[in-house]
Order: structure tokens, then C-alpha cells, then sequence
């Protein structure tokens, strides 16, 4: 009987998928100057009814150590070829003695549902820049 439960326990933990972004809702930091990589996701929801909300993490690994760090984030035309609206700072992470730090952020603005934006993301401090990949996001 023990036997049998923990088969089954066991098959439903390998049938279990983990959660993950939509594609094209993620991109990887690489290092542009410094050290570390990382990467950002965005969740966008549908809360705001009709208008833009989304939940984000920033997770940093192999930066300078125990470094305050500013994530910022760029809107750009499609495929990332040109920026249509500057750097502005989302919010910061800590790093710890290892290098290795997250952020939490949330985004709440008029954009209507069904528009899609183009945005890279980057993280500095201590001599480093993390630049993610272009990230398509889509209003829900």
C-alpha cells in the first residue's frame, strides 16, 4: 500500500510543469561593461481592465558585490532597432557578498489593451551595466 502512494506521489510531482513567462515576456541580461548576468521577466496582466499592469523581477547573479543597483528600463521601436522613449529607473536591487541580487517591480500605465511596446532593461552599479534583450510585451 506505502508502495503504491509513493509511486503516485512521485508521478504526479514529474507530471507537474512549472510556471513560466509568455515567450517574449523575458530577456537575459549580459554584461556590457563590468560583470554578471542575469535576467528580467514581465508579467503583464489583465487587472486594470483595459489598461497596462504588470508584475516584473530582475534577478542578478556574478555582479560586484554587495552593490546597490539601478534597474532602469528603455521603450524602442519594433525589434528593438531605435529608442522611442529614454531610460527611466523602475526601482533598485542589493546585491549580497556573492553578487547575486532580485527586484520586485510593479507597472501601471494608460496603455490600452491589445497595443504592443518594445523595452530592454538595465541594471548598474559598481562599474557594471546588465542589458537584457528585447522584450515584446503585449497589453492585456
Amino acid at each position: 500500500m506505502r508502495i503504491g502512494l509513493a509511486v503516485a506521489a512521485i508521478a504526479a510531482l514529474i507530471s507537474v510543469t512549472p510556471a513560466q513567462a509568455a515567450q517574449g515576456t523575458q530577456g537575459w541580461l549580459h554584461a556590457s561593461a563590468g560583470q554578471g548576468q542575469g535576467r528580467v521577466l514581465v508579467a503583464p496582466t489583465a487587472q486594470e481592465h483595459g489598461e497596462f499592469y504588470a508584475q516584473g523581477e530582475v534577478e542578478v547573479e556574478g555582479a560586484p558585490a554587495d552593490t546597490a543597483m539601478i534597474v532602469a528600463r528603455a521603450l524602442y521601436t519594433p525589434g528593438c532597432s531605435s529608442i522611442t522613449a529614454q531610460w527611466a529607473p523602475v526601482t533598485t536591487l542589493q546585491t549580497g557578498h556573492g553578487g547575486a541580487g532580485a527586484a520586485h517591480f510593479v507597472r501601471d500605465t494608460p496603455l490600452l489593451s491589445g497595443v504592443t511596446f518594445y523595452v530592454i532593461f538595465r541594471v548598474s552599479g559598481g562599474g557594471t551595466v546588465l542589458e537584457s534583450d528585447c522584450i515584446t510585451v503585449l497589453v492585456k
